[in-house]
Formats: structure tokens, C-alpha cells, sequence
């Protein structure tokens, strides 16, 4: 629970930080992307080896990791991080393996059957 209070505090600083980097300045705003897809990597990582077993501490990350890989990591990383393996593989995996249909059923799949299934009679 204290590391997910620090990650949360840590991605809150980084939001922070953003509206400080002046409009234009691209190296300020290299710096900046950097720091955020190093957290989401070090979430990634903790997430793929069960670090973080709650689960409604996964639930809650889970969707935000899907967003900002969409949103951020996939339009503003470097074509180099996108395409090599070896960089953020952590944040690569864990997208797959909540996001990839050719799983036998994504965890995003699980979440919205049991939602649905709700309303079901």
C-alpha cells in the first residue's frame, strides 16, 4: 500500500510539473516524457511481477497505464523506444497483456464481460 501512495504521489508531481515547462521548450518537454514513461515502466514492472496484489489498486492503475500508452507513450515517444525491445519493455508487456486480443481473454475484456454481465438477467 505505501509504494502504491508513493507512485500516486510521484505521477501527481509529475502533473505538477508539466504546466511549468514553457510552451516550445522541446528539451524541457523530452525531460519531462521521459520521467513519465520511467514511472510507468516502474509501475509495469511492479504490475507484471504482482508487487502490487490488491486489487483495487490494480484496477485502478490497470486503466491508466492503457491510456497513457495509448495517449502518451505511443504519440510522443521516440520511433527508437516504440520499435527496440529492450526499452520500457516492462510498460510494452503489461499494455499487451491487458490490451491483446489473441490472449485467450485480456484482462480489459474480463473487466467489461463482468460489467455488462451486471445488467444481465
Amino acid at each position: 500500500m505505501r509504494l502504491s501512495k508513493e507512485i500516486v504521489n510521484d505521477l501527481d508531481s509529475l502533473d505538477k510539473d508539466l504546466p511549468e515547462v514553457p510552451d516550445g521548450d522541446k528539451e524541457r518537454l523530452a525531460i519531462w516524457q521521459q520521467r513519465l514513461f520511467n514511472r510507468l515502466e516502474w509501475i509495469s514492472l511492479l504490475m507484471n511481477n504482482d508487487r502490487i496484489k490488491l486489487n483495487e489498486l490494480r484496477r485502478y492503475f490497470e486503466p491508466l497505464i492503457v491510456s497513457w500508452y495509448k495517449d502518451g507513450f505511443l504519440r510522443y515517444a521516440e520511433e527508437s523506444e516504440k520499435e527496440d525491445p529492450n526499452k520500457f519493455k516492462e510498460l510494452k508487456k503489461f499494455y499487451k497483456s491487458l490490451t491483446d486480443p489473441k490472449t485467450p481473454e485480456s484482462k480489459i475484456k474480463k473487466k467489461l464481460r463482468k460489467l455488462f454481465c451486471r445488467f444481465c438477467s
